[in-house]
């Protein structure tokens, strides 16, 4: 689990998350997060993302559908 909730001074999650490839949620509510990195297949665990409450994100990448244990997002409070 990645976790970084109430975080105002995270704006971006790195592109090495790739390399978590046992992640399986990311929770990163109410952070000043803007843009999530493209995943394509290099989070195949991955089956939740909470990110209610950050303002900032406005869109999710095109990739976040092609996960395929990907069942939960929480977006309310979010520009999307």
């Amino acid at each position: 689990m990645l976790e970084n909730q109430w975080c105002q001074s995270l704006t971006t999650i790195p592109e090495s998350i790739r390399n978590l490839q046992s992640l399986m949620e990311v929770s990163i509510n109410s952070s000043a997060i803007k843009e999530l990195p493209a995943a394509r297949g290099s989070l195949p665990y991955l089956k939740t993302l909470f990110a209610g409450g950050c303002h900032c994100l406005s869109k999710l990448p095109d990739s976040i559908g092609g996960l395929a244990s990907f069942s939960e997002l929480e977006l309310d409070g979010t520009s999307i």
